[in-house]
C-alpha cells in the first residue's frame, strides 16, 4: 500500500507542481487552484450533466457539459500559453454562465441556486482580489435581477434575503483568505530574498577562502620546491684521509663525486688543477707555459 500511495502521488506532482520551490509565482498557485477544481469539477459535472441528460433537461446538460470540456482544454491551453489570465476568464464567463441558467431554473425550492456558493471560491482564486470582487458582485447582481424577473422561478423573499446574506458572507470570508494568502506569499518571498542575499555572501565569502587556501597551497608548494633546489649537507662526513672516498650511512665507501651528487643538486666536471698539471704532466705544463 505505501508502494502504490508513492506512485499515485509521484503522477499527481506535475498537476500540483509539488518540486517547486516554497514561495511560488502567482501563477504556480492559480495553477493549482484551477487543477483543484479540475479534479473535483470535472467528475460533478459529468454526473450532473448525464442525470439532466436522463431527466430531459437537454439544455441544462448541454452547459453543464460545456462548461466541463472548457475546464478540460483550459487546462490543455494553460500548459502551452502564456496568457492565463485569459483561459481563466473565459472559463469563468462560461461558469457564470451556466449558474446564472441554473438560477433561472431554480430547481427543486431553489436549490440549483445553491450552486452560486462556489463561485466567488472559483473569481477570487483565479483571478484576484479586485478582478475577483467585480465578477462575485457582477453574478449577484444577475441572480438578484433573475430573482424578481415575472417568468421566472419564483424564490421566496425570506429564501432571497438569506441567499443574498450568505452570499456576501461567503464572498467576504473567500476575500479574506486570499488576501491572506496574497500577503502570506509577500512575506515569505521578502524573506526568501533575504536568505538568498544571505547565501550569495555565504558562497562569495566561501569562494574568497578557496581562493586564499589555494594560494596559500601554491606558495607552499614553491616553498617545498625551493627548498628541495637548496639542499646542503650538514654534519661530521667520514673521509678517507689517502683517497679521499667518503663513508655512506650504510657504511659503504663512495667517490666523493658519488656522494655530493646523490645528496644534492650539484653536479661534477673533470680537469686538471694547474699544480697536478705540473706533477703529472710535466712536458704538456712546460709546454703550455713556454707557448
Amino acid at each position: 500500500m505505501p508502494s502504490m500511495f508513492n506512485m499515485f502521488l509521484h503522477r499527481l506532482r506535475p498537476l500540483f507542481h509539488l518540486d517547486r520551490p516554497a514561495v511560488e509565482s502567482d501563477d504556480v498557485i492559480r495553477l493549482q487552484h484551477y487543477t483543484v477544481f479540475l479534479l473535483l469539477g470535472i467528475p460533478t459535472m459529468v454526473a450532473f450533466g448525464l442525470y439532466n441528460l436522463w431527466i430531459g433537461h437537454y439544455l441544462l446538460c448541454l452547459f453543464v457539459l460545456a462548461s466541463a470540456v472548457g475546464l478540460s482544454v483550459g487546462r490543455y491551453l494553460l500548459e502551452r500559453t502564456h496568457h492565463h489570465h485569459r483561459v481563466y476568464r473565459i472559463n469563468t464567463l462560461l461558469y457564470a454562465g451556466l449558474l446564472v441558467y441554473m438560477v433561472g431554473l431554480g430547481g427543486v425550492e431553489g436549490s440549483k441556486c445553491l450552486w452560486m456558493y462556489t463561485f466567488p471560491l472559483i473569481s477570487f482564486f483565479l483571478l484576484g482580489r479586485t478582478e475577483g470582487v467585480c465578477w462575485s458582485v457582477g453574478i449577484l447582481f444577475l441572480a438578484v435581477t433573475i430573482f424578481y424577473l415575472p417568468h421566472g422561478y419564483a424564490y421566496a423573499d425570506a429564501f432571497k434575503v438569506r441567499f443574498v446574506l450568505t452570499y456576501l458572507i461567503v464572498s467576504a470570508i473567500t476575500y479574506w483568505f486570499e488576501h491572506f494568502r496574497h500577503r502570506y506569499r509577500q512575506e515569505m518571498a521578502s524573506r526568501q530574498r533575504l536568505l538568498e542575499e544571505e547565501k550569495r555572501l555565504l558562497n562569495q565569502q566561501v569562494e574568497e577562502r578557496l581562493r586564499a587556501e589555494q594560494e596559500k597551497e601554491a606558495v607552499i608548494a614553491q616553498l617545498q620546491q625551493a627548498l628541495e633546489e637548496v639542499r646542503t649537507l650538514q654534519g661530521m662526513v667520514p673521509i678517507c684521509i689517502h683517497c679521499k672516498k667518503i663513508r655512506d650511512d650504510v657504511g659503504f665507501w663512495q667517490k666523493i663525486e658519488q656522494y655530493i651528487e646523490a645528496r644534492t643538486e650539484a653536479r661534477f666536471s673533470h680537469g686538471l688543477c694547474p699544480s697536478c698539471a705540473k706533477r703529472l704532466y710535466p712536458d704538456l705544463a712546460l709546454w703550455g707555459k713556454d707557448s
